[in-house]
């Protein structure tokens, strides 16, 4: 009966010429176990940055590739067979750099066993499992781009959100300004609360104050000019009492207009603040923090200079950070 065994891994790798022989030779070694005279046939396939894929039968081949620049190693098999009396076996294992890499793979490393011992099989899963734990990398761009992902969507539903909360504000002000109670018309003198001219008349001349006809064509144009300047007033007021509601209108606005200026700023700074230093220190870990590498050849400097870059940078930020922290308490302590 055949077993099979396998894991795929998420992870970063920092794959040295010496972890890849420990790799190797544990294979073989687990190989000669169940197979102690038959030959193990091993077969390595290289694909490059430029695009060419080499297949060799020597693990020296693959060390002494350049590994730089077009010739940069984007991803290594290895496959090992072995054929005896029973049945064959056979363990494979894989590493690509998926930041490079033309293949939508969402497994970085991994290996694949199969053999015909259920005991054979499992042991050797748990030591290449052993094997592969030392050259993994914590895929720090990763989480960095989900993060970053998250930053975007909530800075752009807090913008949206700001700007609609904003139209809506105004909007109610429009609303509310149009439910003020005033007339769209100059007052008339129907308007003004005043009894019948008639009425007026005949009042005054039972009170005496009209005698004859010219006593009531004086009395009548008293009464019109009277009237007049009732409505010349009551227009007056009307005119300024409208400008009055005007100038409130637009005071309201104005403030708030200011009121939702900071609200906005509140709201979208910050996060805005957090994306973009999101965005900086993904662009710093891609060219200072490689996640997957394959460290021999001429990419061996490569890789130290830029983890010598990484670090330093990283210690001028946490001894920025703790002098500001020690500077604020000293503050606080002699300012109090």
């Amino acid at each position: 009966m055949e077993i099979r065994s396998s894991k795929n891994y998420r992870h970063g790798f920092v794959l040295t010429e010496q972890e890849l022989v420990r790799l190797v030779d544990t294979i073989k070694e687990q190989i000669r176990k169940i197979h102690t005279e038959q030959p193990i046939e091993e077969s390595y396939e290289i694909r490059f940055r430029n695009g060419a894929i080499a297949i060799t039968n020597s693990l020296s081949e693959v060390l002494a590739q350049e590994n730089l620049g077009s010739s940069l190693i984007l991803r290594l098999e290895g496959t090992f067979t072995s054929t005896g009396s029973d049945e064959a076996v056979s363990i494979a294992w894989r590493f690509e750099n998926l930041e490079s890499s033309d293949y939508e793979n969402e497994y970085s490393f991994g290996y694949s066993v199969r053999g015909y011992e259920r005991d054979w099989v499992f042991v050797t899963s748990s030591q290449l499992e052993e094997r592969l734990q030392r050259v993994k990398r914590y895929n720090l761009r990763q989480h960095i781009s989900s993060t970053l992902v998250l930053a975007i969507v909530t800075v752009s539903s807090l913008g949206t959100f700001s700007w609609h909360m904003t139209r809506d504000s105004m909007t109610s002000i429009d609303t509310a300004s149009s439910k003020w109670d005033y007339p769209v018309q100059p007052p008339s003198i129907e308007v003004i609360d005043l009894p019948p001219i008639s009425k007026e008349i005949e009042a005054a001349r039972d009170s005496g104050l009209i005698k004859d006809a010219v006593d009531a064509v004086i009395y009548l144009r008293k009464v019109q000019e009277k009237r007049d300047d009732l409505s010349r007033r009551a227009h007056a007021n009307w005119l300024e009492d409208r400008e009055n509601w005007w100038k409130d209108i637009h005071s309201r606005a104005e403030k708030e207009e200011k009121r939702e200026i900071p609200t906005l700023l509140v709201l979208v700074i910050p996060p805005g603040v957090v994306l973009v230093a999101l965005m900086g220190l993904s662009i710093f870990l891609r060219a200072y923090y490689p996640a997957f590498n394959f460290c021999w050849g001429d990419y061996t400097e490569v890789f130290k200079k830029k983890e010598s870059i990484r670090r330093f940078v990283a210690g001028a930020i946490l001894v920025g950070i703790l002098v500001s922290f020690v500077g604020g308490i000293l503050a606080n302590l002699l300012g109090s």
